[in-house]
This record gives C-alpha cells, sequence and structure tokens, in this order.
C-alpha cells in the first residue's frame, strides 16, 4: 500500500471518530440513561454480590443476564481509567476500529482494492 493511501486511510479514521464524537464536543458526560445504566452495573461488580443479587432480581426480565459481557469490558476498563471521564470516547474509538476491521477485511477480500475498501469505509461511515 503507497504513502498516500495510508495517509488517507488514518485521515478517514480520525473523519470517523469525529463524526461519531461529535455529540459530546458541548456535554462531556454519557447523553442516555442506558449509557449511565451500563456505567453503573459495571462499577456495581466492583461488589460481586451486590451485583449478583441485582442480576437474580431482574431474573423476570427475558433479557437479563445478557449485558454481563460488556459490563465485565467496562469493569476492567474501570481499574485503569475513570469511567464516567472515559466513557465519551468509547463509541467513537469503537466506530474507528471497527471502520478499520472492514477496510482490512474488504481490502484481503478484494484482492487489495484499496479504492474499493476505501469505499466501504465511507459507506460505514454513512450510516446513522
Amino acid at each position: 500500500m503507497k504513502k498516500n493511501h495510508k495517509i488517507l486511510i488514518i485521515i478517514t479514521l480520525i473523519a470517523v471518530f469525529i463524526l461519531v464524537y461529535q455529540p459530546h464536543f458541548n456535554y462531556p458526560m454519557p447523553l442516555h440513561i442506558d449509557e449511565w445504566h451500563h456505567l453503573s452495573e459495571a462499577l456495581r461488580m466492583e461488589n460481586y454480590g451486590e451485583y449478583f443479587q441485582a442480576l437474580k432480581a431482574e431474573a423476570t426480565n427475558k433479557f437479563s443476564g445478557m449485558e454481563i459481557g460488556f459490563h465485565f469490558f467496562l469493569f476492567l476498563i474501570s481499574w485503569i481509567f475513570d469511567l464516567v471521564a472515559i466513557y465519551q470516547f468509547l463509541p467513537a474509538l469503537w466506530a474507528a476500529f471497527s471502520a478499520l476491521a472492514i477496510f482490512y477485511v474488504t481490502y484481503k477480500k478484494t484482492n487489495k482494492n484499496f479504492w474499493l475498501a476505501w469505499l466501504a469505509i465511507i459507506f460505514f461511515a454513512s450510516i446513522r
């Protein structure tokens, strides 16, 4: 891959990051109630008994316990970072990593067709 192509990919990934991060320019905290719910569940995992008691109480819910992996991932991140402060960046980082993965897979599957793989990132970024 040429140097120009690598620069274009980096610029595109930065644009994807900014596009997803845009709602947080004026408000640095999580925006939705479900984001606060995930944060509280991840922080509740520090006290194992409390988390599983709450999980048992929600057992009547059809999808209770389905998000335990996501809560555990956030719990692990909370050991390194302040989870409330870093949560605003997670969707944008995930979008940039997903765009890079889409580029890589498309690039390999199309016999190293750079422009088609780059357009796959553009298409991915255009999905709201």
